[in-house]
């Protein structure tokens, strides 16, 4: 079997990542980006990059195929055009004070923890996969974060480590107690996840940074503490939770859009941005695209999902052959006769790696030399899809 090897890194603005076609710059904006703004990183992907474009599962996006002597030429317009570096990774829910459902405006509190760990940087040794999820709508309860300081009231946020909660907190002292407890993990050397496992680093309480209420113990496992949260709360936690957005129309001027496999080419972001009225974008977690602007729901370019309903978005792929040096074989073309023939929730790897692939227990398939290794929990429909196309499936499972 040939299983995906996890990377044990992740690419930024500041850190390029060596991958099959080159090197990947991967950006994740806090808030939305001006038209402008994509307009540039359009014009960067096709002139220094090889034209491809993704959008990741964790709200990100990745200009592909950099090569030694462009990516320094790069990374400076991307920087220019406002684009801006960020560990660790920094994730706010899609539409911010936008959303009906916002009890506050993540984009600006995630705007100033950029702002204090740039002036009060973090001491060395923070795992480079940290993610910090800002939440005022319960969108992101489907993304895994280490930290998540989510909003269960107007200005009442709760600072959250898996199911436990770690303290309370009003919206402007935020900032700072998440940073309290990323020198918690820097100075561990571990995820948020192993916390409770790792040795406590004397840091200043952070109940005296401008928590309030009966603040846990960091150490002690066990879900939501009642005690702590108070009744109110835990129902003001239970209406926000596990709202994630579907794609179509979400307020007046702004829809959520998904493309084939999360991808895009330099050209279709130019068709996109040529839409009158447009005026902004953002990626969201999932492989989607937030569109700000008083276009129609219908003038949307066909490449681009518009509802949940669309066949596309059960299948991903990554790049595949001849695009990937790393890929033993074409995988765009087979995801699209696969997504039309209705074989499931699945995924293509054109090599070990697995890049992009889920790690849920979706159906996966992956290119070898001879034909396709299987593996998911269920990859019944994706066998016989396989089948119905003509690929070897591998005898190995």
């Amino acid at each position: 079997m040939n299983k995906p090897a996890p990377r044990r890194d992740c690419p930024s603005l500041a850190r390029p990542m060596r991958t099959g076609d080159g090197l990947m710059l991967r950006l994740t904006p806090i808030a939305p980006m001006p038209a402008a703004a994509w307009a540039e990183l359009a014009d960067v992907a096709e002139g220094l990059g090889n034209g491809l474009i993704d959008l990741t599962l964790r709200g990100a996006v990745q200009v592909r195929g950099l090569r030694d002597e462009t990516v320094a030429a790069a990374q400076a317009r991307l920087l220019e055009a406002g684009f801006v570096e960020s560990r660790p990774v920094l994730a706010t829910d899609p539409l911010g004070p936008d959303d009906p459902r916002a009890m506050g405006d993540s984009h600006t509190l995630a705007a100033r923890l950029a702002d204090l760990l740039t002036t009060h940087p973090l001491p060395p040794g923070l795992p480079p996969k940290v993610t910090v999820a800002l939440d005022a709508a319960g969108r992101l309860d489907q993304l895994t974060a280490d930290l998540r300081l989510r909003w269960v009231g107007v200005d009442q946020l709760w600072l959250i480590v898996g199911e436990q909660v770690l303290a309370e907190c009003r919206a402007d002292a935020g900032p700072a107690l998440v940073r309290d407890y990323l020198e918690r993990l820097a100075r561990a050397g571990c995820r948020g996840m192993e916390l409770n496992a790792a040795a406590a680093p004397t840091l200043p309480s952070p109940r005296k940074r401008g928590t309030r209420g009966n603040t846990p113990d960091l150490y002690a496992p066990g879900p939501w503490p009642p005690a702590f949260a108070g009744e109110a709360a835990i129902d003001s936690a239970t209406a926000v939770r596990s709202h994630p957005l579907p794609l179509g129309p979400k307020t007046r001027g702004i829809h959520l859009l998904a493309p084939a496999f999360g991808a895009l080419t330099s050209a279709q972001l130019r068709e996109l941005l040529a839409i009158p009225g447009l005026t902004a974008l953002r990626p969201a977690a999932g492989r989607r695209l937030a569109v700000w602007g008083q276009q129609g729901a219908g003038c949307f370019p066909p490449f681009l999902a518009t509802d949940d309903a669309d066949p596309r978005l059960a299948v991903t792929a990554c790049p595949g052959a001849p695009a990937c040096g790393s890929a033993l074989r074409p995988t765009r073309g087979l995801a699209t006769a696969l997504a039309a023939g209705n074989y499931g929730v699945l995924h293509l790897s054109g090599c070990g790696k697995g890049c992009g692939a889920p790690g849920d227990g979706t159906a996966q398939a992956i290119a070898t030399a001879d034909g396709w290794d299987l593996q998911g929990d269920d990859v019944s429909r994706l066998a016989a899809g396989l089948a119905a196309m003509g690929e070897r499936r591998n005898d190995a499972l």
